[in-house]
C-alpha cells in the first residue's frame, strides 16, 4: 500500500511540478526555475506584510494574541490553497489512465488528497514560522516547536474543508462551457459570505477594539486555529482535540472520495458541452477577437481562479476595511491619516497581482495557427486580450474604491490620486503583461494548468515588476514629508511607462513558432 501511494505521489509531483522536464529535458530548467521563483517572489512578500503585521502587535503590547492570530492566517491561507488545488484533486482528466493502473481508488483517493495536504502543510507551516519569529523572547522555544507541530497537523483540517468544496464545485461546473465562471461565482459566494459572517460576529462577540474582537471571534467561530494556538501554552484538551478532529476529518474525505471517484469522473468525462444556437451577427474584428477571449477566459477554471482571485480579495479587503467599527479604535485611529494616504496603492497591489495578459498568448496553445493565419493585425490581438483584463480589473477596482472612499470618507485630492494611480495600475499592468508574454510565450503544453501555472518566464517578469513598482513608491511615501506629491508623481510616472508600452505594442510584429 506504501509503494503505491508513494509511487502514485511521484508521478503527480512529476506532472505538477514538471520535474520531469527538469531531469530529462534542458528547457525544462527555465520553466522550473521560473514558477519556484515566482512562489518564493509572492512567499517572501506576503511573509514580509505578515511579520511587519506581527511585530506591530508586539510593540502594542498584544504578543499573547500571536498564536491565535498566527494559527488563523495560516489556517485561513491553507483553505484557499486547499480549495483551488481541491477543484482537479479528485476531478481529474486522467483518470482512465491512472486507474488503469494496478491500483485501488482508496489508495488514488489518498494519494491525491496527501497532494493537497502537502500545499496546505507547506504554506501553513511557513506562515506559523512567521508567527513563531514574532513569538521568540515572549514563549520559550518548547512552546514554539509546539506551535509549529500543531500546525502540521491541523493542517489537515484545511486540505479536507478544501478538497471537499473544490470537488463540489468541479462536479456543480462539470456539466457547464463556463468551468471557470461557474468556479470564480462558487468562490465569490463563499467569500462574500465569511466576510458578512466575520463582520456580524464581530459586532456580537468582540469588543470595541479590533485586535481583541478579532481575537474572540476566532476563539469562538474558528475552533482549529483557536486548538492550534492552545499548543503553544501546553493545553492538553486543545491537544487532544485537535489530533481528534484532523484526523477523523482527513479519514471522512479520503473514504468518501474513495467510494465517489468513479462516479465523479465518469460524469465529468461524459458531460457534452452544450453548443450555441445563436445566430452568427456580423461584428468588427476587435469586438469579435474580444468576444473570442472572453469565452476562452471563462472556460478555463485554472485561468479564472488563479487571476481574478486578486480583484475578489480587494473588493473583500475593502468592505472590512471600510465598514468594520474596530477602524475606529484608539490604537488604530492614529494610522487612518496614514492609511487613507497610501490606500491608492494598497488598491494598486491587487491590480498589479490580477494581470491575466502575461500567459493570454500562450493560452491559445496548438491553435495559435488561427490567429496566425487570419487577417488580423497584431494590434488588435493585443488589445483584445487587454481589454479581457480591463473587464476583470476596472468594475472591481471601482466598486472598492466607492467603498473605501464612503467607508473612510475619502474625498477632495485624497479621492482624485486614489481613482487615478489605481487606474494608471490597471491600465499599466496588462500592457506589461502581453509584452512579457510576447517575448516569452508557452505555446508546448498539454494541460491549461502548466500554460497558466507551469512556470512561463512572462508570469514571473509581469508579476515582479508590477509588484515593485507598488512596493517602491509605498516605501518613498512613507519617507517623504509630502506624500501627496510622492503618489501624483507616481501616478505620472506610471501612466508614461504605460504609453511608451502600448506604442511598442502598436508597433510589434507577432509571429506564432
Amino acid at each position: 500500500m506504501g509503494s503505491d501511494i508513494a509511487a502514485l505521489m511521484k508521478i503527480q509531483l512529476c506532472e505538477e511540478l514538471r520535474l520531469g522536464a527538469v531531469f530529462h529535458r534542458r528547457s525544462g530548467n527555465r520553466d522550473a526555475l521560473t514558477y519556484f521563483a515566482s512562489v518564493a517572489l509572492v512567499a517572501v512578500l506576503f511573509g514580509f506584510i505578515q511579520y511587519m503585521f506581527m511585530d506591530a502587535l508586539v510593540q502594542m503590547g498584544l504578543a499573547d494574541q500571536i498564536p491565535l492570530i498566527a494559527a488563523f492566517i495560516s489556517v485561513t491561507a491553507s483553505l484557499g490553497f486547499s480549495f483551488f488545488r481541491g477543484t482537479h484533486a479528485f476531478v481529474f482528466d486522467d483518470y482512465d489512465l491512472v486507474m488503469s493502473m494496478p491500483v485501488s481508488s482508496t489508495h488514488v483517493a489518498l494519494s491525491r488528497f496527501l497532494s493537497v495536504y502537502l500545499v496546505s502543510a507547506a504554506i501553513g507551516l511557513y506562515l506559523s514560522l512567521i508567527g513563531a519569529l514574532a513569538m521568540s523572547g515572549h514563549y520559550s522555544m518548547g512552546s514554539i516547536f509546539a506551535f509549529t507541530v500543531a500546525t502540521l497537523i491541523g493542517s489537515l483540517i484545511p486540505a479536507s474543508v478544501g478538497a471537499a468544496l473544490g470537488t463540489i464545485v468541479s462536479r456543480v461546473g462539470s456539466t457547464s462551457s463556463h468551468k471557470g465562471a461557474t468556479s470564480i461565482v462558487a468562490l465569490v459566494v463563499i467569500v462574500a459570505v465569511l466576510a458578512v459572517l466575520m463582520d456580524w460576529m464581530s459586532g456580537e462577540v468582540g469588543g470595541s477594539d479590533m485586535i481583541t474582537s478579532l481575537g474572540d471571534v476566532v476563539l469562538a467561530f474558528c475552533p482549529p486555529a483557536a486548538w492550534i494556538a492552545g499548543w503553544a501554552a501546553w493545553d492538553v484538551p486543545c491537544i487532544i482535540l485537535l489530533i481528534v478532529a484532523s484526523l477523523a476529518s482527513a479519514t471522512v474525505v479520503v473514504l468518501v472520495a474513495s467510494r465517489c471517484l468513479m462516479s465523479l469522473n465518469s460524469r465529468n468525462a461524459s458531460a457534452a458541452r452544450k453548443a450555441s444556437a445563436a445566430e452568427a451577427r456580423a461584428s468588427g474584428r476587435l469586438f469579435s477577437l474580444y468576444r473570442r477571449d472572453i469565452r476562452r477566459y471563462v472556460s478555463s477554471r485554472i485561468y479564472i481562479t488563479n487571476t481574478a482571485v486578486g480583484m475578489l480579495l480587494l473588493v473583500v479587503l475593502s468592505y472590512m476595511i471600510a465598514f468594520t467599527d474596530g477602524l475606529d479604535s484608539s490604537e488604530l485611529g492614529q494610522l487612518m491619516p496614514l492609511l487613507t494616504t497610501a490606500m491608492p496603492l494598497f488598491v494598486s497591489f491587487f491590480v498589479a497581482l490580477s494581470c491575466t495578459t502575461s500567459v493570454s498568448l500562450s493560452m491559445e496553445g496548438d491553435t495559435r495557427w488561427i490567429l496566425g493565419s487570419s487577417p488580423l493585425r497584431p494590434w488588435d490581438i493585443f488589445l483584445s486580450k487587454i481589454l479581457v483584463n480591463l473587464t476583470i480589473v476596472v468594475p472591481l477596482e471601482l466598486v472598492s474604491i466607492a467603498m473605501l472612499a464612503i467607508g473612510l470618507g475619502i474625498s477632495g485630492v485624497d479621492l482624485v490620486l486614489l481613482v487615478v494611480v489605481s487606474t494608471s495600475y490597471a491600465l499599466f499592468t496588462p500592457a506589461l503583461g502581453m509584452v512579457m508574454n510576447i517575448r516569452y510565450p508557452r505555446y508546448d503544453w498539454s494541460s491549461e494548468y502548466y500554460a497558466v501555472k507551469g512556470g512561463s518566464v512572462s508570469m514571473l517578469g509581469s508579476m515582479g515588476i508590477g509588484l515593485a513598482s507598488v512596493i517602491v513608491p509605498l516605501m518613498v511615501s512613507g519617507m517623504s514629508p509630502v506624500p501627496d506629491l510622492t503618489m501624483g508623481v507616481t501616478a505620472m510616472i506610471v501612466l508614461i511607462l504605460t504609453a511608451v508600452l502600448y506604442l511598442h505594442l502598436r508597433r510589434t510584429r507577432l509571429y506564432f513558432y
